[in-house]
C-alpha cells in the first residue's frame, strides 16, 4: 500500500480553520483510489501535513491533494522541499510495522521535514560560499540563485526598487 506524505503551507489561514471550513470530510477518491487520509497540523500554525494511503502509485501531489480533499486555495500550496524527502524516507518505517496516520508518527514526519529544510539550507550555505564542491550541488545552487533573481526583480516591479526579497547570501548563511 503506498504512501503519500504532502506538507500543506497556509498563509492568511490557521490549520485549525483550513481543517475545520476548507478540508472536505468526505474526499472523492476515499474507499476507491484512496484507502485513507490523516490530516494533522498545530491548529494555531500555518502547517499541515497528510499522510495518504492509496490503493496503487500515488498521483502527483496537487492531484492527489485535491483527491484527498485538501484544496489547494491560494491560501494554501504544497510545500515542494518537504512533499517528496518524508515519503521516501517514512516507507521504511511503513514497512517495519508503525502505526499508519498516528500523532506520533505526523509529529516525526513533520519534525524531519523541518530537518531536511535545515540541512538543504546549510547544504546551499556551504556550496554558495564554496565550502562544499560537488559538481551535483552546483548546478542546483545556480538555480537556485536564478530564482531568488528572477524573484528579487518582481518584487522590485510589485512593490519599488526600495523593497527588496532576502539575497540567496543572506538566505543561505
Amino acid at each position: 500500500m503506498p504512501r503519500q506524505i504532502l506538507t500543506l503551507k497556509l498563509d492568511g489561514i490557521t490549520a485549525g480553520d483550513y481543517l475545520t471550513w476548507c478540508r472536505d470530510p468526505d474526499p472523492p477518491a476515499l474507499g476507491f483510489a484512496l484507502r485513507s487520509v490523516h490530516a494533522d497540523g498545530d491548529p494555531l500554525g500555518d502547517t499541515i501535513t497528510a499522510t495518504l494511503d492509496w490503493n496503487h502509485a500515488p498521483p502527483p501531489p496537487p492531484a492527489a491533494a485535491a483527491a484527498a480533499g485538501l484544496p489547494l486555495l491560494p491560501a494554501a500550496r504544497i510545500h515542494p522541499l518537504t512533499t517528496w524527502p518524508a515519503a521516501a524516507l517514512d516507507r521504511p518505517s511503513a514497512e517495519e510495522g508503525s502505526v499508519p496516520g498516528s500523532p506520533e508518527g505526523t509529529q516525526v514526519r513533520h519534525e524531519l521535514v523541518l530537518a531536511l529544510t535545515e540541512l538543504g539550507g546549510a547544504t546551499l550555505a556551504l556550496a554558495y560560499h564554496g565550502a562544499l564542491t560537488d559538481e551535483r550541488l552546483a548546478q542546483r545552487v545556480r538555480r537556485v540563485h536564478d530564482l531568488f533573481t528572477q524573484l528579487n526583480a518582481l518584487d522590485r516591479r510589485a512593490h519599488g526598487s526600495h523593497q527588496n526579497i532576502q539575497s540567496v547570501t543572506g538566505l543561505a548563511a
